[in-house]
């Protein structure tokens, strides 16, 4: 694990074959194992696009949404939602597995409204970004309670100003693609939250 974490060219040589055993592992009935397996996952995913496209084709997916539902622990969590950040990040295929399992992202929403790491309510906010780059993802998510979620996290002092980006950022997204959620916004006041981030997003 610590050796992934190191940008190298060697680690993106191996990339595609080092993930691939990593997905093995993740059948593993150890929990231990499968953490250090997806923690190997997200940090050798970002060096290489190639890998990225071989583990969407393997169901990657589909696996971390399983980890986040079952709630593998916050280490794993936090390993898994990066891990599904950089695959929505780099492929309209994983953000329509994503979406296809999961419609109303109710994981994704969970996360921005349990989590107390700031790291993985940033990528929470970030993978729903990307998610929303879809059409009907937007309308999908009315009714829900997520203008209120991300507003509490653009709104928020979080010591990562990635968080309050991301939220932000996710939040003028969403009433972008569907203007009806401006209503929920407003009535929120969150108009002028949103003006106070617009700092951050530039």
């Amino acid at each position: 694990m610590n050796l992934s974490t190191v940008t190298s060219p060697v680690v993106q040589e191996l990339s595609v074959s080092l993930c691939d055993s990593c997905v093995d592992l993740l059948r593993h009935n150890d929990e231990g194992i499968i953490t250090r397996a997806t923690g190997v996952l997200s940090t050798v995913l970002p060096q290489s696009s190639q890998a990225v496209q071989h583990v969407i084709q393997r169901e990657m997916v589909k696996t971390m949404c399983r980890l986040l539902k079952v709630g593998a622990g916050q280490t794993a969590t936090k390993y898994a939602i990066k891990t599904l950040t950089v695959c929505t990040a780099a492929s309209h295929l994983a953000r329509e597995k994503l979406v296809n399992s999961d419609k109303k992202l109710s994981i994704i929403r969970l996360l921005l409204s349990s989590s107390c790491d700031e790291m993985v309510s940033g990528n929470a906010a970030l993978c729903l970004a990307h998610c929303l780059d879809l059409e009907g993802v937007a309308s999908d998510l009315l009714g829900t309670d997520i203008v209120l979620l991300l507003l509490q996290h653009a709104a928020g002092d979080a010591k990562r100003t990635a968080v309050q980006q991301n939220a932000a950022i996710a939040l003028g997204k969403l009433c972008r693609c569907e203007p009806r959620h401006m209503s929920k916004l407003r009535e929120l006041h969150g108009l002028e939250i949103l003006h106070s981030c617009v700092k951050l997003i530039s």
